[in-house]
């Protein structure tokens, strides 16, 4: 049985520094979509997402990034780098993304800048 959005690849990617409320956002959107059947690839600071702290905590970890987080692939950006790798991108249907300066981007596939969305 196909699902909704089995063709699509979306790119998911909240700054560190971007708020809580943000964050759950951009996961929660990325797990709608996983469970649509997209393919969903996160990308994650060396230093790891902040939510992977975020109580309530089983075992040691996280049950609610655990949640958010289901289905999905995540990649380790270790280079300092704000947008996702060039090679990710290129085969994304959709990038969602929340970059420094409370800016809340969106790259379609075929479009080679960013596009601020909304500010928040």
């Amino acid at each position: 049985m196909s699902r909704h959005l089995d063709d699509a690849t979306i790119v998911e990617q909240a700054s560190c520094g971007c708020p809580a409320g943000v964050r759950l956002a951009i996961a929660l959107a990325g797990r709608l979509a996983a469970d649509l059947g997209a393919t969903v690839i996160r990308i994650e600071p060396a230093e790891g997402d902040p939510m992977r702290r975020m109580p309530p905590l089983v075992s040691g970890h996280s049950a609610m990034f655990a949640f958010l987080n289901a289905g999905k692939q995540s990649v380790v950006r270790d280079d300092g780098q704000v947008s996702p790798p060039e090679e990710i991108r290129a085969d994304a249907t959709l990038t969602a993304a929340h970059l420094m300066h409370g800016t809340f981007a969106l790259l379609r596939r075929g479009k080679r800048q960013w596009a601020a969305v909304r500010a928040v």
